[in-house]
Parts: C-alpha cells; structure tokens; sequence
C-alpha cells in the first residue's frame, strides 16, 4: 500500500501541476497557432504554383516567419507564466512514480496484467530521459564522476532489473519492486547522491535481465533515426507535389517550386515542433 507520506505528496504536487498547465494554456495556445499557419502557407503555394498567382515566394516565406514568430513569442509567454507557477521534471517524474506504485499495488490485489504493463510505462519515462552528460571541461568531469557514475548505473539497472521485474517478475520479485519503487519516489523529492547508491544497492537484489536486441531493431531504435524517417516522408511529399502539380497542367518551373516549397514547409513545421517539445 502506498504510504500516506507519499500520498500527500502526490496530492500537493498534482495541485502544483494543475496550476502550471493553467499558467502556461495561454502560450500553449498560442504556440499551437504555429501549425495552422504552416498548413495554410503550404497549401497557398500549391495553389499559386498550379494557378501561376503572383508573388508565391513572398506570402510563402511570410506565412513561415509568421509561423516561427508565433512560437517564439508563444514560448515568451510560457517562460514567464512558469516562473509564476513552477512545476519541475523530477516534480513530475515522483508523479509517475506513485502512479507506477498504485498500478502495481492493483496488480498485487487484482491479479490484472495490464496493471504490470502500465506500472513499468511510467517508470519507463524517467529512464528514457537519463542520458550521458556532455563536459566542457576534464577539472568538471573529474569532480563530479561519483555522483555521475551512479545516475548511469540507476539508468542501466532501471533498464535491466527493475522495469523488467515489474512486467516479468513473480509475486515476491514484484514485493521487492514495490519497496524500491517507493524509495525512489522519496528520493525524487530530495535528492542526494547516498540515496542514489542505496537504490542501486536495492536493486542488485532484483533479478537480472538483459533481452536481445537485434542489431537492425537497435539501429532503428536510433534516436537520431526518427529525425531521418521524417526527412525521408517530406522528400517524398515534395515529389508527390511536383507530380500533382504536373498533372494539373502547371509549367516545369512551377512543379518544380511545388515540389521544393512543400518540403520545406514541412521541415519547417517539423522544427517548430521539436523546439517546442524540447
């Protein structure tokens, strides 16, 4: 059962959340005006290639500026109301945390599988977002190697003992979880690098696994993989719009500023998104 410490926890900091996403609505909204814009300027410069109207590149590269001003200016407002109203990622990753804790305790009561699966989901997002740190400096990294190598190894057991017990485990592997589980909630709300050590501590108590992965499926589970599918689809809008444009009678040139324009578009679109998201 989860403890009520952290119960009141979760419950004040839901609070904390509502609040922020609150704030931050206005700029959300405003930013979200972004992608209406690119859709609008990509489809005016397939209407004024085919029709031959006048000025294309100039509505064109205005509708994208305005676009980028949009989310910039949209991103100005969320900075502001998240100073008012702040809600931190560790805020947010005890959140999933207790949640992880509560689909688990159902599974322990209920016996429902599912339980396990959305369980090992919320943990899953805090260790898909630990990544290596970037150094400036050797004097930064030597200093800080301790606290540095733990976080690794909290990444590496996250993905090898404790995710895995969750969706695998039996009922006293899943005990274990439960009670570490709960330590790394406590942990999230004061961290310190001695808690982070008793977790890896804990969690070399739990069962090892390490699945195969082929090495296409871990190419393809490249971070940088997604970015190129993305790349590959526009290029291929692009021919698909120089093709249209072709079929509905408009000159060489024409079909060739479609087929250049759309990509753009789209990459443009693309890139406000990531930013955003980032």
């Amino acid at each position: 059962m989860v403890s009520q410490e952290l119960l009141e926890a979760y419950e004040r900091l839901l609070k904390r959340k509502e609040l922020n996403e609150g704030a931050i609505k206005t700029g959300n909204l405003i930013q979200k005006l972004a992608v209406p814009i690119i859709i609008i300027s990509f489809i005016y410069i397939i209407v004024s290639t085919t029709f031959n109207l006048p000025h294309p590149d100039i509505e064109f590269a205005g509708g994208l500026i305005l676009a980028v001003l949009v989310s910039v200016i949209g991103q100005k407002i969320i900075d502001r109301k998240t100073h008012l109203a702040p809600f931190f990622i560790e805020e947010q990753e005890f959140l999933n945390a207790v949640d992880s804790l509560k689909y688990i305790e159902t599974f322990q009561k209920d016996g429902i599988e599912y339980s396990r699966t959305e369980a090992a989901e919320r943990l899953s997002k805090f260790e898909e977002q630990l990544a290596e740190p970037k150094f400036e400096g050797e004097l930064w990294k030597n200093l800080t190697k301790e606290a540095n190598e733990n976080i690794r190894l909290l990444k590496q057991n996250f993905n090898e003992r404790l995710i895995p017990s969750i969706t695998q485990g039996k009922k006293e592997e899943i005990n274990k979880v439960s009670s570490i589980i709960e330590k790394f909630a406590k942990y999230l709300l004061n961290p310190t690098v001695s808690e982070v050590k008793d977790l890896n501590k804990s969690m070399l108590e739990l069962n090892l696994y390490q699945p195969e992965k082929s090495r296409i499926v871990s190419f393809l589970g490249h971070p940088y993989m997604r970015h190129a599918c993305f790349l590959v689809i526009f290029i291929v809008c692009g021919i698909f719009a120089y093709y249209l444009s072709k079929q509905l009678g408009s000159t060489n040139d024409s079909a060739i500023s479609s087929g250049i324009y759309v990509p753009v578009a789209l990459i443009a679109g693309y890139m406000i998104f990531m930013v955003k998201k980032s």
